[in-house]
Order: structure tokens, then C-alpha cells, then sequence
């Protein structure tokens, strides 16, 4: 039995886009831009639910990571920038005409094996904030995520979900943005002993089905967040 909840699911999903737009952005512009992309997924894209930034750097300081890996701390201080995102525990269903509610679905395995799957379209509401120690890496940081999630020609606005069967995968479950192209950061700031830290959040909106009877399937990419995760079970 797996472990996940089929929502997480959808934060893995999300986790894996956000390192591919953290990853492949342009290898210009600020110099701790430039660092951030090349930095390995596990060192800059975290998930945890944190009300303040300084909440979330000082998580970060005391955390197991800060003392295993050596280029994490310099100065005792965290390796900014960094991208984390969270979501609170309650989710909801979409308008019930467009919910698309299946119920007891027959399929049947390659195995042979036959399984019952429910399916419910789901609104899940994240908040992304993005952390910087200078200005011109945060405008980088935002005008990544701008330019990626809006090119729905290209679908930057969607991205798969990992669901399985009895060990096969479901094929085409997709996940997709809701309103890519509207982007509002707000500014959150906070003074820190050591300078200003930077800091911007996203609400997000993802739509995304829940299937009930479907095991989750963690990606291979996104195993490092079941071991660094800032907090339990979320």
C-alpha cells in the first residue's frame, strides 16, 4: 500500500516542474541566478508550509542538510536563493459540472489483474515564495516562472502526475495551472541580522484529478524531497 495520499501526487508533480523551471532557465543575468540553476534540485526547491520567509530560512538552518552537506552553509547562513512551495491541508472539488465524477470505474491491469478507480477533478491551492539575498536574482527568479507557466503553446502551464496500477503506470494524467498567464507576486520581504532577504509569494492554483484506487507513484526525480522535506507529512 502506498504511504501517499493521492494528492501528493500533485505535489510531486509541482515539485518536478519547479525544478525543471529553476533548472532550464537562461544562463544569464545574476551572478546567484546563474549559481541557483546549476545548484542540484535538492539544494534549492523545497516543500514545506510556512507563513514567513524568515520562518522558512531559519527551518532550513537547523535542518539535517545544513550539517551533512558541506557547500550548504556559508557564514552559518542558508544558501539563498531558494524556492519552496507548501499547501494547507484542506482541498476541494471543482464546480460539480465540471468535476467530471466517475465512480467505480472497471479497468483492467496487464497483469490481468481488475481493479476499481474513482475520479474527481480537484482544485489544489499552493503558495510558492521565492527567496533571494539580492533584488536582480528575485526579478530573475519571477520572470522564470512568468515566462515558463504562460507559453501554453507548450504546455509550461501543465505537467504529469505518477500513478500506477498493480506497478504499471497511468499513462496521460495530467495536471495543468489555472490561469497561467496571470502572475502577482507579492512582497514579503523581511529585514534579517545579516542583510535583507528578498522574498516574493505566488498563490497557485492546479487542477488536477484525484483517483481513488490508484497508488502514487514517486517520480525517481523527486525522491530527494521525501528525504529533505522542511515538515512532517506535508
Amino acid at each position: 500500500m502506498s504511504d501517499y495520499s493521492v494528492i501528493q501526487a500533485v505535489d510531486f508533480g509541482f515539485g518536478q516542474l519547479l525544478a525543471r523551471i529553476y533548472s532550464e532557465g537562461f544562463d544569464s543575468g545574476p551572478q546567484n541566478w546563474r549559481q541557483l540553476l546549476k545548484r542540484p534540485p535538492q539544494l534549492k526547491v523545497f516543500r514545506g508550509d510556512f507563513d514567513e520567509p524568515h520562518a522558512a530560512v531559519r527551518s532550513i538552518e537547523s535542518a539535517a542538510i545544513a550539517k551533512q552537506v558541506s557547500d550548504w552553509v556559508s557564514s552559518n547562513r542558508p544558501s539563498l536563493p531558494l524556492v519552496l512551495y507548501g499547501r494547507k491541508p484542506n482541498v476541494r472539488t471543482i464546480d460539480a459540472e465540471a468535476a467530471d465524477y466517475q465512480h467505480d470505474v472497471v479497468a483492467t491491469t496487464d497483469s490481468g489483474q481488475t481493479v476499481r478507480l474513482s475520479f474527481a477533478m480537484m482544485v489544489v491551492e499552493y503558495r510558492l515564495t521565492l527567496m533571494a539575498w539580492d533584488k536582480p536574482t528575485l526579478d530573475a527568479m519571477q520572470l522564470a516562472w512568468v515566462f515558463h507557466v504562460s507559453n501554453v503553446a507548450k504546455r509550461g502551464h501543465k505537467f504529469d502526475l505518477s500513478y500506477e496500477i498493480d506497478g504499471e503506470p497511468l499513462e496521460d494524467i495530467i495536471a495543468e495551472i489555472i490561469d497561467p498567464k496571470t502572475s502577482e507576486f507579492d512582497d514579503v520581504s523581511v529585514p534579517t541580522k545579516e542583510g535583507r532577504l528578498h522574498a516574493v509569494s505566488l498563490p497557485v492554483r492546479i487542477r488536477a484529478y484525484a483517483i481513488q484506487g490508484a497508488k502514487v507513484a514517486v517520480p525517481d526525480q523527486m525522491r530527494w524531497q521525501l528525504e529533505l522535506s522542511m515538515c512532517e507529512g506535508c
